[in-house]
Formats: C-alpha cells, sequence, structure tokens
C-alpha cells in the first residue's frame, strides 16, 4: 500500500516536473534523480547487511550481540562453531 502511495506521489511529481507548461525541467531531470542516489547508495554501503552463507541462529546472535553492519561478514558466531561440532561428529558416527 505504500508502495502504491510512493509511486502515485513521484508519478505526480514528475509529471509537473517535465511539463513544458510548469517546471519544464525536461532531461535535467536526471540531477535530482542522480543527487538523490548517493545518499542511498551511501546508506546501504554502512547499513546494508551481509547475510549470505548464515543461518538464522547465526544472524539472531549477531543482532543480539549488536555486531555492526560492517562486520557481519567476518564475524565468527558462536552458533555456527557449534554446528560444525555437531556435523563432524555426525560423520564420524
Amino acid at each position: 500500500m505504500c508502495s502504491t502511495a510512493a509511486s502515485c506521489l513521484v508519478l505526480q511529481v514528475l509529471l509537473y516536473l517535465l511539463n513544458t507548461d510548469q517546471a519544464n525541467l525536461g532531461g535535467k531531470i536526471r540531477f535530482i534523480f542522480f543527487g538523490l542516489s548517493w545518499p542511498i547508495c551511501a546508506w546501504l554501503y554502512y547499513y546494508f547487511l551481509e547475510m549470505k552463507g548464515r543461518n538464522y541462529a547465526e544472524i539472531q546472535e549477531m543482532f543480539n550481540n549488536r555486531v555492526p553492519a560492517r562486520k557481519f561478514k567476518s564475524h565468527v558466531c558462536e552458533v555456527g562453531i557449534v554446528c560444525q561440532g555437531e556435523k563432524k561428529l555426525q560423520e564420524e558416527a
């Protein structure tokens, strides 16, 4: 629902900005999108989490330990060590 509302708002603003009778920005509209993209890219770089190869228990442990988002990739979880030890025991048996 929020996505639809945001899309309608952006469409109405874009029509106003592109219309030759009103703002008449034309191709200059790209500078607006470029300017909005930089803060979003910076936010994604610092706050978007790397969860590749992690299970739910490891992710929960990292959130509980308040591990910073930039250290998710290199963080070694205790849950992961226990799971690996259990797998080795099962393989040996």
